[in-house]
């Protein structure tokens, strides 16, 4: 007669606590991994609308809205060089030269002094076809006195078409800003009989204080400056 073995009661294993520490950690590495990746694409895709120039111009150039051009750039957080395209500029000035296409950084803004516009009118051929935002320099030809500075260095704000137009079948009158004093020294000039004004465009950069020593005008029939 056999005698049946009793089978020996099974054992429950019991999983070693250094593993369930191990799979915690690589949950919590990819959870992280996740997260991480999500912020580096949410800053991919996250762009700031910025002013930038729609053309070249000059330091002293009074922005106009048509200067303007927003565009959508990315910039670290809490950058605050440039002007974002919320913010008002029309109407102040430059204070230094921007390129177009360029971003309008802060410091490159500053208020309107004391100035006054005058309109210089200019006959064909005796100048070049003019653009605003460039700088030019305005001089006066008489008998008595060839070729006098007027304006050393000033911004155009303005190009105006006179006859026929732009070109050398036609003038054109340069609108420009400056103190009163200087204003009032184009008005001399403009009422000089037989003069001729002509213009020239100024490269280079600008000096602020280019219109400080600037030739009298009595010799050439105008009342001393």
């Amino acid at each position: 007669m056999g005698v049946t073995t009793p089978s020996p009661t099974p054992r429950r294993v019991k999983t070693p606590s250094w593993l369930d520490l191990r799979l915690i950690a690589g949950v919590v590495l990819v959870l992280a991994s996740v997260a991480i990746g999500a912020t580096v694409v949410a800053s991919a895709d996250s762009t700031v609308r910025m002013w930038t120039s729609s053309r070249s111009l000059s330091a002293g150039a009074v922005i106009s809205p048509s200067d303007l051009a927003p565009v959508s750039v990315h910039l670290p957080a809490g950058s605050s060089a440039y002007l974002p395209a919320t913010t008002s500029v029309a109407g102040q000035v430059l204070t230094r030269d921007i390129g177009a296409g360029e971003l309008i950084p802060r410091s490159a803004i500053g208020a309107i002094t004391r100035t006054t516009t005058v309109t210089v009118p200019l006959q064909a051929g005796e100048a070049p076809s003019l653009t605003r935002g460039e700088r030019l320099q305005l001089w006066i030809s008489t008998k008595t006195c060839p070729a006098t500075v007027v304006l050393n260095d000033v911004t155009v704000q303005d190009v105006q078409s006179t006859g026929g137009g732009l070109t050398a079948d036609g003038g054109q009158s340069a609108v420009v800003r400056v103190t009163p004093e200087l204003a009032q020294r184009v008005v001399t000039a403009l009422g000089i009989t037989d003069a001729t004004l002509r213009a020239g465009v100024v490269t280079g950069r600008a000096a602020s204080n280019s219109n400080d020593s600037l030739p009298d005008l009595a010799d050439c029939g105008g009342a001393s400056s």
